[in-house]
């Protein structure tokens, strides 16, 4: 079943001073057409409804106090769906639960550095040795 458009038809002013009636004439569709007479001051049809995407054809006859009915004004339109839903409802966070991350290991320590090797000492040198002493010479 199609969605149900409801709708107004706004009516033009009375198209002379003694209009005292207006006959309005709606069909939906295929359907049979829906006279109805209305006071010569109307100016809104209301409570009109029918389905979505239908063809909708109206006309407006103003009738004078002395019976005289003027020519038709005509419209043809269609239903369509141009209403937009309402808003959502408001939008919630609900917290469910919790979770604790594993905790991330330490970095290892960088690894002392090695001593450097001490230069071991210069050995001192050996003290040269004494000449001998020359012997005397002999007189």
């Amino acid at each position: 079943m199609a969605d149900q458009i409801q709708f107004q038809v706004n009516l033009p002013a009375k198209s002379a001073p003694d209009v005292v009636s207006r006959e309005f004439t709606i069909v939906m569709g295929e359907g049979e057409p829906d006279v109805r007479t209305l006071n010569g001051e109307a100016l809104i049809v209301e409570g009109l409804e029918g389905d979505q995407d239908t063809t909708v054809e109206l006309s407006l006859v103003d009738i004078d106090d002395g019976g005289n009915r003027s020519e038709a004004s005509t419209a043809t339109g269609v239903l369509t769906d141009t209403v937009a839903p309402p808003t959502p409802g408001t939008l919630a966070i609900q917290i469910i639960g919790e979770t604790h991350p594993e905790p991330e290991p330490e970095p290892e320590p960088d690894p002392e550095p090695e001593p450097e090797p001490e230069p071991e000492p210069e050995p001192e040198p050996e003290p040269e040795p004494e000449p001998e002493p020359e012997p005397d010479p002999e007189p």
